[in-house]
């Protein structure tokens, strides 16, 4: 059962995901995070506090505080992850056949980018989808895609500024790393996307720099803020995927999940499976 208890001006709440039930947590080791009042701000130090240092999570029930944290607070039931799946860099063979089976399978978004193609490029790839697939499209360079396309909308990098003449009623999603860029650039975007969140194998360079405490953190303020959906980004996969919702996350954007499987849709599929 949790226990609320103050410590250095914040108040921490204490509880065993594994005395829940919570698949992929199986050794009873406490896990803690700060406790969060209804206007929540991240501190510089990494830790969640409040000016009257009231915890909203005192004797509330753990069930009801994971699904604070699933972001089903109050529904008692689960809801499906809002999924990313990113293409490839470069050509893959049948991507565009994959890709609709994924969109039919469930996928939310899939973020078509290519750095190094033409807009022409991605206007002939984008022709053989539907216009309901392409309604679920996202791409990453020439905007003006997205509305001579009908495209869902347009991704923007840590620290990119909204393209110049871009039109505001462009639905918008955005990546960071920290509470304070999701502050700056993510008030009106779709979707956030934050991580790495666990280490990856396609890139050695890209590992997490915080605690999975202080990602729960984030994604708690970030939600007291009323902002919108935060996917968890890199190293994700089926057998993390329990962790990740426990943090907070509203769901996940992947690579080589899927790429580097066998059969992708597959494993896009497992990863459905696997949040639920």
């Amino acid at each position: 059962m949790p226990d609320a208890a103050k410590r250095g001006g914040t108040v921490s709440v204490i509880f065993f995901l594994a005395s829940a039930g919570v698949a992929g947590f199986s050794r009873a080791e406490p896990v803690r995070f700060a406790g969060l009042p209804a206007r929540a701000t991240f501190a510089k130090t990494g830790t969640c506090k409040n000016e009257s240092n009231t915890a909203i999570f005192a004797g509330m029930p753990l069930k009801k505080i994971l699904g604070w944290f699933n972001g089903s607070a109050g529904s008692g039931k689960t809801t499906e992850p809002f999924s990313v799946v990113f293409s490839t860099g470069g050509d893959f063979a049948d991507e565009q056949k994959i890709v609709k089976k994924m969109l039919d399978a469930g996928l939310t978004r899939f973020h078509l980018r290519k750095p190094d193609w033409s807009k022409r490029d991605l206007a002939e790839w984008l022709e053989p989808f539907t216009a309901a697939q392409r309604a679920r499209i996202v791409v990453h360079a020439f905007p003006e895609l997205v509305k001579e396309m009908k495209l869902a909308g347009f991704h923007m990098r840590n620290g990119r500024q909204r393209p110049r003449g871009m039109s505001r009623d462009i639905e918008t999603s955005c990546s960071c790393d920290s509470f304070q860029e999701m502050m700056n650039e993510a008030r009106t975007s779709k979707y956030v996307i934050l991580g790495p969140v666990f280490p990856t194998y396609s890139k050695k360079d890209y590992e997490p720099h915080r605690t999975p405490e202080e990602f729960a953190e984030i994604n708690a303020a970030w939600r007291a803020e009323d902002g919108c959906p935060v996917l968890a980004l890199g190293g994700v996969s089926a057998k993390n995927m329990a962790e990740a919702k426990a943090l907070g996350f509203s769901g996940f954007a992947v690579i080589s999940a899927v790429w580097e499987s066998s059969d992708p849709v597959k494993g896009f599929k497992a990863l459905l499976k696997a949040w639920k």
